[in-house]
């Protein structure tokens, strides 16, 4: 079990605790800060350090004794995955036009798969298709698109717009998202800068492109920039689907509408990859200047909005 200095110290490097470095587990600082990292880790959080909290934090503080150059601090990071979307995994009828920005029809579609094709951003159709989301919008038919809409109250909520479709005044679908056809899976945001997606390697980040992104960092980049090395001390060591042994490493080439602050989706390939292998919701990250670039309490994002 770790000893209550090294409980300190690695809760203060998670960017939970920020008092005296004096061993000193019981004082109420010291527990609000352990109760955050239990909370986040689905652990009884009750601010007491016992065998349960130990056989969660003694790993990473194993891991954090291993940090890149540079590392003083990490930062608290929800954590969510995308993929390619397959349609072979749904059943739905081949109902739903998708149409080019120019407003030709490229193929029809099941519902749910087109739901979370727009979700993905890309997709494989049943007759393997490759489309990409192409970030601008066509007017549609209601009546075609109401599937969707059914789709989406059903497994979105109050996020339908997340499913490719916007409404009017009278809640019925107006427009929809257009795609292109790709040659290559991944082709988007990081592709177009010549860089491909790596499962479990590459990070969409709030880049400051859209209007849900963080205020301070919109126009300038975004909170994280494209390209940044990120590491994640959570994914040393997990044994990835493909065979590799994860070092930690990801890169941020990517990013999306739905991404925010504190906010990392981790591209896992395909729906099967993303069962192999779950990241936890809340997890730590770091790069380098991330100390000076984001406050240890910056929550922005950090819970789904």
């Amino acid at each position: 079990m770790l000893s209550a200095a090294q409980v300190q110290d690695a809760i203060q490097k998670l960017s939970y605790y920020d008092g005296p470095q004096d061993g000193d587990i019981t004082t109420d600082d010291f527990r609000a800060a352990l109760k955050k990292f239990q909370w986040d880790m689905g652990l009884g959080h009750d601010g007491v350090f016992g065998e349960k909290t130990d056989a969660v934090l003694a790993p990473i503080a194993n891991t954090l004794a291993t940090a890149p150059l540079g590392f003083v601090q990490a930062r608290r990071w929800r954590l969510t995955q995308y993929w390619i979307a397959d349609e072979r995994e749904y059943t739905s009828s081949n109902d739903v036009p998708v149409y080019a920005p120019n407003g030709a029809t490229i193929c029809r579609v099941g519902a749910t798969f087109f739901a979370n094709l727009s979700l993905e951003g890309s997709g494989r159709t049943k007759n393997g298709v490759l489309l990409n989301v192409a970030g601008s919008y066509v007017p549609v038919s209601a009546s075609d698109y109401q599937p969707v809409l059914d789709v989406a109250k059903r497994i979105l909520s109050a996020h339908v717009g997340y499913a490719g479709i916007a409404l009017d005044g009278s809640g019925k679908v107006a427009k929809a998202f257009a795609f292109n056809v790709v040659g290559s899976t991944g082709t988007g945001y990081g592709v177009q800068r010549g860089v491909s997606l790596q499962p479990y390697r590459t990070l969409a980040a709030d880049l400051g492109d859209y209007k849900n992104c963080d205020p301070q960092f919109k126009g300038k980049g975004g909170l994280v920039p494209a390209g940044t090395k990120v590491w994640v001390p959570g994914f040393v060591g997990v044994h990835l689907p493909d065979g590799s042994v994860h070092d930690g490493f990801c890169t941020v080439n990517d990013t999306g509408s739905a991404i925010n602050g504190a906010h990392f989706d981790v591209f896992s390939g395909t729906a099967l990859m993303r069962k192999a292998y779950r990241p936890p919701s809340i997890g730590h990250v770091w790069f380098q200047g991330i100390e000076s670039r984001i406050a240890a309490n910056y929550t922005f994002g950090l819970v789904p909005s």
